[in-house]
């Protein structure tokens, strides 16, 4: 991300949307320079795709420009209205290669939140997002967050995704609060297992630049997180058990044939254990 505070007199975020939908497109890298931002590809022609839209986030007066495609642009504007025809500062630019992006605005403190999708290979992927915080003196990116993913390969296979609660009344304005939802599934028989729902706090503290994850006020584990949401890592039936055992002796107990043959399957492979014993034994009734 390329950060700048140009106080000379730019174009506004608005002459900048009419100009491009007038033209019905633009050469990106010309409006860049324009704005005394340096563009990734000096010589970019004219691009017939680019698109402009602004975002106006009100108290603080600050306009969000979302310039071209893929890249996509974010150049975030303040306006001084002291000054007769209006002065148009640059507090932030991002450059994005993705198209999943959002604004979360919250009471005096907005958020732009860009999602990238590194790969991760066969059976498998995982996305995050970056929240960048938007304030009157500039952009800076305060949390990378999980955001979704697979993993097919793992046994059971698991998907995940994360859902940020929007505008929650929190007792401090230096948290982050995400509902993550995790579902196993049996791959070989396509048969649904059992979800999880678990409440995530990123806090921050006094003075910090930075959110991070706040496993004494969340729902899972630091060792938790990273063993069940990221796709590079070995779950053994121990702490497949420690994680989820009500699910588990409810699938003994009263699951669907499918869930309870995957069940069967999966105990075949596991060490010999007092809750193995206990699943079997159900599994019998």
């Amino acid at each position: 991300m390329a950060v700048c505070t140009s106080q000379a007199a730019n174009p506004s975020p608005y002459f900048l949307r009419e100009k491009i939908a007038q033209e019905r497109g633009c050469n990106l890298a010309a409006n860049l320079r324009a704005l005394e931002i340096a563009a990734a590809d000096a010589n970019a022609a004219f691009d017939s795709n680019c698109r402009a839209e602004v975002h106006y986030l009100s108290p603080l007066r600050i306009h969000v420009l979302r310039l071209g495609h893929l890249p996509t642009h974010f150049i975030v504007f303040r306006e001084d209205r002291r000054e007769e025809q209006g002065r148009w500062s640059v507090l932030g630019h991002i450059e994005d290669k993705e198209e999943s992006w959002r604004l979360d605005v919250r009471p005096e403190r907005p958020f732009l939140a860009v999602t990238t999708h590194p790969r991760c290979g066969t059976g498998c992927g995982i996305s995050h997002e970056t929240w960048y915080e938007i304030t009157e003196t500039g952009v800076s990116p305060v949390l990378h967050a999980l955001n979704s993913g697979h993993d097919a390969n793992a046994q059971p296979a698991r998907a995940y995704h994360g859902l940020p609660i929007p505008n929650r009344a929190v007792k401090t304005p230096d948290e982050i609060e995400y509902i993550y939802h995790l579902k196993f599934r049996d791959d070989k028989t396509g048969a649904d297992l059992w979800h999880e729902r678990r409440l995530v706090r990123f806090t921050r503290r006094k003075g910090a630049r930075k959110f991070e994850f706040d496993p004494a006020r969340s729902e899972l584990t630091e060792d938790e997180m990273r063993r069940f949401y990221f796709h590079d890592t070995n779950v053994t039936p121990d702490q497949l058990f420690a994680f989820a055992p009500a699910p588990l002796r409810a699938i003994a107990k009263s699951g669907t044939p499918l869930q309870k043959q995957w069940l069967r399957e999966y105990l075949s492979k596991a060490p010999n254990t007092t809750w193995k014993a206990e699943l079997l034994n159900a599994l019998i009734r």
